[in-house]
């Protein structure tokens, strides 16, 4: 190959010119992430261990995970309290739509009674739109929540109970009672209004569907309420459990 160059000079200026076009190709088939990469697979072989470790993914400690299970049960909270609201102000509504009835008791216009029972309809079908929306997501911060807890009690076992001197699992099992708790007292007024949204009387077509509907979306809610509650319970007895170990060691 030199000899098809005057001298070594011209032969070093071409290889060199010839490096330089396979670098500049190379960087623009290759992504700049994956350039480092490479780069560090070769220059840093000495560290391959230390160099494994950055490929893998860190998992949460137990105060990460109890943060996080804090975090959902608020979560959890202010979706109560949306449902709770929504629940009043549909509540509201019929109580409003029974005045419009009663102020049109003795008139012979039936499609103005008809009209009222309908907006009373909307009115339900809106409710129903609206839990349908809101119950997926408290069933998935609900999971997250016990979720945590339990992942932290499988990775620590009795150890848990001493992490921070036992003042993390102590705060936790108040934080879960305290979510239980309110769990169970939301429960009852929905359940009422699930009782009395399917007493309704049978008017129209359109109230029919959207009082079976509401009857049914409140059904799903109380199932998952109910879901919530029971896994509280099994989160408790396990923590409960992990402290008597460690007061009785």
């Amino acid at each position: 190959m030199v000899s098809e160059f005057s001298d070594d000079e011209s032969f070093r200026q071409a290889l060199t010119q010839h490096l330089h076009s396979f670098a500049q190709s190379w960087r623009a088939r290759v992504p700049e992430g994956q350039q480092r990469k490479d780069a560090r697979a070769v220059g840093d072989s000495s560290l391959e261990n230390l160099a494994a470790l950055e490929m893998e993914t860190d998992e949460p400690g137990v105060l990460d995970l109890f943060e996080d299970a804090t975090n959902a049960m608020v979560s959890t909270r202010e979706i109560t309290g949306r449902i709770t609201e929504a629940t009043e102000a549909v509540g509201v509504q019929f109580t409003r739509r029974k005045k419009e009835l009663d102020a049109v008791k003795g008139s012979d216009d039936l499609r103005e009674r008809k009209r009222i029972v309908n907006n009373s309809a909307s009115d339900l079908e809106a409710f129903v739109g609206r839990l349908a929306v809101e119950i997926p997501q408290l069933r998935d911060q609900q999971a997250a929540a016990m979720g945590n807890v339990e992942t932290a009690v499988l990775q620590a076992g009795p150890a848990l109970a001493s992490v921070d001197g036992g003042a993390s699992l102590a705060d936790m099992r108040k934080s879960i009672r305290t979510y239980r708790e309110a769990m169970e007292g939301a429960m009852i007024p929905v359940s009422g209004f699930r009782n009395s949204t399917a007493d309704m009387p049978r008017m129209t077509k359109e109230f029919n569907r959207a009082k079976r509907r509401g009857a049914a979306v409140l059904d799903d809610l109380l199932a998952q309420m109910h879901r919530a509650v029971e896994q509280a319970k099994q989160v408790e007895t396990v923590l409960e459990g992990l402290t008597e170990a460690k007061v009785t060691r």
